[in-house]
């Protein structure tokens, strides 16, 4: 059923947005003292409005099953808003664009902590912060996210190497590009700005390669000789210092990757911001587990070990008696594994 734009709900929606521009909830009325400007531009990307088309296309994508923000509005509200809400939300939509002005609660987040997996829980390292930002605010990024990757990608201002939140590039994209080379011889706006930010760190490596995906990267060279790589991880670390950003030296490892098997048990003394980076044999990248000889044997293994611990598990789960069989039960399992591989 969809939600009128006369009844209480509606209401608290606008009044929520509204009374946070100072503003009236009816199309067409300016906000109180503040003046309209707009910001010079020759691309029509910064000065077009935003229309019903874009945000219809933001609706369609929002996952409503996400937990709300700060404003308490959940996303099924929004899926499910009539016509003519629809129409002052972007009319909202427009009077931000405009003005180059955010909502104050738009500008808040709830953060929750999320422990890792198998991490000790009395570390504060060991959590994973999720932000959760405002349902209306998500809506109003995934269309400027929308703009800004047309824009990026119509004038390929990304590197190449940058393999992070691009369409048609994935994890297993980057995966496939390092391990072919190793084989000739492995906020909705945030992640596509940082993307964007971080361009320019891939012409700080040569001679050696390098494999971003997002503010995941992998830098290696074919050079037997140590000394390259390590210059080019102080290169990195000055780009790193001029960008003011920060490596973590406890998440960095090094590894080597060789057929030559009298190097089997070579350890390369490999440094980032003068600390030896810890060595690993089978690296986990991007959630794949590399091998020394690049025959993808340890993560084959890994997936048949987890799926064999599933099915022992679903075999135990079906063959008891107290509401096991059920088939409603059972599918509700089988789903739950399949979302979360």
């Amino acid at each position: 059923m969809q939600v009128d734009s006369a009844s209480a709900n509606n209401s608290i929606l606008l009044d929520a947005v509204c009374s946070a521009y100072n503003c009236s909830n009816k199309i067409g009325e300016t906000v109180q003292g503040i003046s309209f400007h707009r910001v010079p531009a020759s691309n029509e990307l910064f000065n077009d409005p935003i229309t019903s088309s874009e945000l219809l296309y933001a609706i369609q994508r929002l996952d409503f099953k996400k937990s709300p923000g700060p404003d308490g509005i959940h996303g099924q509200f929004i899926v499910n808003l009539g016509s003519c809400a629809t129409k002052r939300l972007l009319h909202i939509f427009n009077l931000s664009w405009k003005l180059g002005r955010l909502p104050r609660q738009w500008k808040t987040t709830i953060v929750v902590p999320i422990r890792k997996p198998n991490k000790d829980a009395s570390c504060m390292g060991s959590y994973r912060p999720i932000a959760l930002t405002c349902m209306t605010c998500k809506l109003m990024e995934r269309i400027i996210l929308r703009r800004i990757t047309s824009h990026l990608m119509n004038r390929n201002l990304l590197p190449q190497e940058q393999y992070g939140f691009r369409k048609g590039h994935s994890t297993i994209d980057q995966i496939l590009y390092f391990v072919q080379r190793e084989s000739h011889r492995g906020s909705v706006l945030s992640p596509t700005l940082f993307s964007l930010y971080l361009t320019g760190i891939e012409r700080v490596v040569s001679p050696c390669q390098i494999g971003i995906f997002a503010d995941d990267i992998i830098v290696w060279d074919h050079n037997s000789d140590l000394t390259t790589l390590n210059d080019t991880l102080e290169k990195i670390q000055h780009f790193a210092d001029e960008h003011k950003l920060a490596f973590n030296t406890t998440k960095s490892i090094s590894s080597l990757f060789t057929t030559n098997r009298h190097l089997f048990n070579y350890q390369p003394k490999i440094f980032l911001k003068g600390q030896l980076l810890e060595f690993t044999k089978t690296p986990t990248y991007l959630g794949f587990t590399l091998d020394t000889e690049i025959n993808c044997s340890k993560h084959i293994n890994r997936l048949c070990e987890k799926g064999r611990k599933r099915l022992q598990l679903l075999k135990y789960i079906s063959g008891r008696d107290l509401g096991s069989r059920c088939r409603h039960t059972q599918d509700h399992l089988y789903c739950s594994y399949k979302a979360n591989p």
